[in-house]
Parts: structure tokens; sequence; C-alpha cells
């Protein structure tokens, strides 16, 4: 299964079937190196404290470094555990793998599948093809009003953009389907509008009409029809019911191709069949976005991101996938799994320098969850840590990041009594700047730890920037990752390999769902990280709800939050 079927599945067949969250014990499965004493008893020792059953536990005899083969972790690590969830009757109600110090961290490169360089290829030609067509309708849309060939009538074709123009004329000007271009043809497309209501209700008005429609659907297809004909207003517009039987017809179309093994004529075929539903333009940017995710992609990838995937049938490493489980797939999520052959898991790790701070991890966060973090002190009146955002930095020009981090502050200080400090210097925090810090998001500091921080028991927070659980296990490495685990962090998020910007999840998404109360630290990580195949990781105890104790109302966007009240646990859950 390639990368490209799963995305276009997930973009066209929107139907989802009602899960429950509400993480357990017992939806927990813990897997421990055998080959290391530590890991089996860092296992043993969460299962006792959480109260995870013993059945849940699997020991795997596995390589006792940092990285893993991709040969050694299909054969020694997803053979073995799939086998084993089947013989322990684990499979259908495990929704959380948690692996445990010992167990490999990342997942060596893998040769290139030979699909790929083929979709490689197919993206790069369509890409071309598609922002060469959207320009011709741009210049076909000057057309419209004036006189049409005299084969033309009004009751051509609306959805073949030949019945309607001649083919335009060529041109050496580089053919390009932007925002800026986007918003051209539209300007131009709305004064086209204008004249056409100039022209009266004779029959010239309805066939420059037509002519207008037929422009609107080539260059961003059927999805992009209803707002075409609420602009347009006209009696002739086709009825909403067509174009939900045609959008209909090419998902089964689309369906069916990207099941098949990649050839020029299926592949031939599927472009045409996406431009129908998205156009030209959105044709483009769908391509676009897959060069770039090939070009920048290779198969290295985190192990726990990888055992995301381990109930789905075979697919291609090459880069990342999106992650079906992420709050804004939720429409996608059943396409998505139904391409993937299995459902979505959870993927928690604990790990870090020393034993001995995985363990604190684990009983600091079993505390925190009495009185919750950020709970008020003995006597009332003031909350007992404080929200550190760090928005200053802002590396390779990439400022618009910043708006993210002032939103959850915003959110935070309209909504709740968590003292919050923001810091829009330049530099990071300073040594020693932040006292009682319950939760923190920033960036940019790479691979340099300021020791800023004095962490609250529980205190949950991550550092955005590349590499920086890259060596997870030296406690000498100036990680972020590690210096916070070392420094007292119960949970945090890191890549062990460049993620780049993207990766990360949102830190209005993550933190406003982490402050409800309602989830786990697992299951507000993968509601909002985009990616799974790719390189973050959870660092944290899966089970771990900072909040429940001390639940915060903040507004969450519609479908933000998992539905746990609209169906039991079962094996269609994550």
């Amino acid at each position: 299964m390639s990368r490209l079927p799963v995305i276009l599945i997930a973009a066209l067949l929107l139907t989802l079937a009602p899960c429950a969250w509400a993480l357990e014990p017992n939806q927990v499965v813990v897997l421990v190196n055998r080959n290391l004493d530590e890991s089996v008893a860092l296992g043993r020792f969460y299962c006792a404290k959480r109260h995870v059953p013993e059945n849940n536990l699997v020991a795997l005899s596995l390589p006792t470094t940092d990285d893993i083969s991709p040969e050694e972790y299909d054969n020694l690590l997803v053979k073995p555990l799939r086998q084993a969830l089947l013989e322990r009757k684990l499979r259908d109600d495990v929704r959380c793998l948690l692996t445990i110090r010992g167990v490999p961290f990342r997942v060596l490169e893998r040769p290139r599948d030979p699909n790929s360089q083929i979709l490689l290829d197919w993206y790069q030609a369509a890409a071309a093809r598609s922002a060469a067509r959207f320009q011709e309708d741009l210049r076909l849309m000057e057309l419209v009003t004036k006189p049409a060939p005299a084969r033309v009538t009004s009751t051509g074709d609306l959805y073949d953009r030949s019945r309607w123009f001649d083919a335009p004329a060529p041109t050496t000007a580089p053919a390009t389907a932007d925002a800026a271009d986007q918003e051209r043809f539209w300007v131009l497309a709305k004064n086209k509008l204008l004249e056409i209501h100039h022209l009266g209700a004779g029959p010239e008005a309805t066939l420059a009409h037509r002519q207008w429609l037929a422009l609107a659907y080539d260059a961003f297809g059927l999805e992009g029809m209803p707002d075409a004909m609420r602009m347009a207003s006209a009696q002739d517009n086709p009825p909403t019911s067509e174009i939900e039987s045609r959008l209909k017809d090419q998902a089964g179309r689309i369906e069916m191709l990207v099941r098949a093994t990649p050839t020029p004529k299926s592949l031939a075929d599927l472009e045409v069949a996406f431009r129908a539903v998205k156009g030209a333009w959105g044709l483009n940017q769908q391509v676009s976005a897959q060069i770039s995710n090939q070009n920048i992609a290779t198969s290295r990838a985190a192990v726990d991101s990888e055992l995301a995937l381990l109930l789905w049938k075979p697919y291609n490493y090459d880069g990342y996938l999106r992650n079906p489980l992420f709050w804004q797939e939720r429409k996608n999520r059943a396409a998505m799994e139904q391409a993937g052959g299995g459902r979505t898991l959870m993927v928690s790790r604990l790990d870090g320098p020393k034993v001995e701070y995985v363990m604190r991890m684990i009983l600091d966060s079993i505390a925190t969850e009495k009185t919750g973090l950020c709970g008020r002190l003995p006597g009332g009146g003031q909350m007992a840590g404080t929200f550190y955002i760090d928005a200053g930095a802002s590396p390779n020009g990439a400022s618009e990041y910043n708006q993210h981090f002032q939103s959850i502050a915003d959110m935070v200080r309209r909504h709740t009594n968590i003292p919050v400090k923001v810091d829009n210097r330049p530099e990071v925090f300073e040594p020693n700047e932040c006292p009682d810090t319950a939760l923190y998001i920033g960036w940019y500091s790479l691979q340099k730890y300021v020791p800023a921080f004095t962490f609250v028991k529980g205190a949950v927070g991550f550092h955005v920037a590349s590499w920086e659980a890259v060596h997870l296990r030296d406690p000498n490495c100036q990680e972020w990752v590690p210096q916070m685990i070392a420094h007292h962090v119960a949970a945090t998020i890191g890549a062990c390999d460049e993620p780049f910007l993207h990766a990360f999840p949102l830190a209005e998404d993550f933190f406003s769902l982490l402050l409800t109360g309602k989830v786990t630290i697992a299951e507000a990580y993968w509601r909002t990280v985009p990616h799974v195949s790719w390189r973050m990781m959870l660092l944290a105890d899966p089970l771990y709800n900072p909040f429940a104790a001390n639940p915060q109302t903040l507004p969450l966007p519609e479908g933000a939050l998992p539905p746990s009240e609209q169906a039991p646990a079962s094996s269609s859950a994550p």
C-alpha cells in the first residue's frame, strides 16, 4: 500500500464509525526487552503501579541498542508482537502500546520502495500538468462573455471543458498554481459574473454562464462546485444531487484505482478521477505536497510511530502518513484505516537517561493525579505551578508559528486561573528564570538545553526543535528531551530524527485538550500529532491524566474532544 492511496481514500470517503476513549489499564500492552533485566523490571514495576494485567506484559528478544534495523524491526518486533497479541487474545482490546526503556527507539533506513519512485515521477508530471491546465483555465476565463466558437451550444457537457472552448493558445509563461493564482482566478470569475449579468436573460447569458461553470469545475472540481453555484445563483445550475452523485461515483473509482499496483494507465486514470474531484488547482496542491514529502523523507522513523500501524497490512515506509487518530482527520479515519487494513494504535514510551528517572516519571504521574496538576495550594487561592511559553525565537524565519503559542496563552488566561508567563524576546528563557514550572512549551535552542526551569511534580512540556531525542539515553547529552526528563518533567515530546516543523502537535490543540481533564496524555497526544510512520515520540505514562482532579473548561473546536460517550470500548476503538 503506497502513501498516495491512503491519502486519496481518506480524502474522499468521509465516513467515521464512533469510537470510545477513556484509556484503561487493560487496554495498554507493555512491551519490554527480554535481553535487559532492567527493561523487564521497569515493565513489571509499571504494571504493578498501574494495575495493568500481567497478561499484557510482552517481553521480546530485541537488540539492546538505540537503533534497530528494518529487518530486525520486522522479524524480532512486529511479527512476534502480533503473534503475542493473538495468542493472548489482546488484539481486539489493545488501544495503546507502551514501550519501556531497553526497547530500541529508532528504525534505521530501508531501501526505497520501487513503487515510491514510480509515484514520485507521477507526482512531478501531474504537478506540471495540473499547473499548466489551471493557467489555461485562467486564460479561458478571459473569453467568457466573448463570442463562443460556432460549434458551442448551451447544452454541452458541463464537465468537459473542450465542449465549451477551443484549446487555449500556448504560452511560454511558467505554469503555477499557488494561493495567489487561486485568488486571481476568483477575482476574475467574479468580474465575469458581473459581465454575464449585464448580458441580460437571453441565450448569450445562458451560454456564458455555462462556460463560467465549466471553468469553475475544471479549476476546482466537484468539491468546488457548491461554492461556485452559490456565487452564480443561476437557474441553470446543475442540481446538488447531481454533484453528490458524481462525487460518490468518482470516490468509488478512486478507491478501485488506488488499490491497484501503480502503472502508467492506472495513474493516468487516477489523475483524471482525482482532478474531477479536486480540479486542476486541487490536484496540483495534493501532488505538490506529496513531492515535498517524498523529497525530504527517508524511511528513518521512531519505533513508536511505526508501531502505531502494527495492525496495518504492509505499507510504504518512505516519508510519513497522516495520523488517522488526529482530530482533524475524524471524518476520514474509517476510510484511512480501511485502506491501511487495520486499526491505529496509540503508542507511548517510558525511557530516558537513567532507570531511576523513568521510575520517577511513573510515580510522579500517579501522585499528581490525586490533586491535579496546577491545583490550588493548601489554604486556597494561589495555583500551584505556572505555564511558561517561550514564543520569541523563530528558526528559519518561521515567525508565524509563534501565533500558536499566543493562542494557547490567550485561551489559558481567559478560561483558567493558571498563571501564564509568555516570553517574546528573541532569546529563550534564561537559566533559573522559570520557578514552579507546571507546563511549558517553547523553541528554539537546537540541541542545547537551557536549565531555566524548576519543574513541579508531574510537569508536562516540550521544546519545538529538531533532533531533541536523538540521544535519549545519554545523561551527558544536552538535547531537550533527556535533559527535561533528568530535571523532573513527567511527560514530554520529541523527535529521534529531523521531523520538520509540521510534525509537532500545535500548542493550542495539545494543551487545551489536556487541560480539560477528559483524556489521558496519550489520548491528547494522539488526537493532536498529525503524522504516523514518522519521527516523533511521546515520553510519558500513557495513563497519566494530569488534570483529572483539576479539570479546566476551555473552548475546543468541534471534533477535538474524543466522543467517549458514543460507544462502549470494542475492537473498533483505537
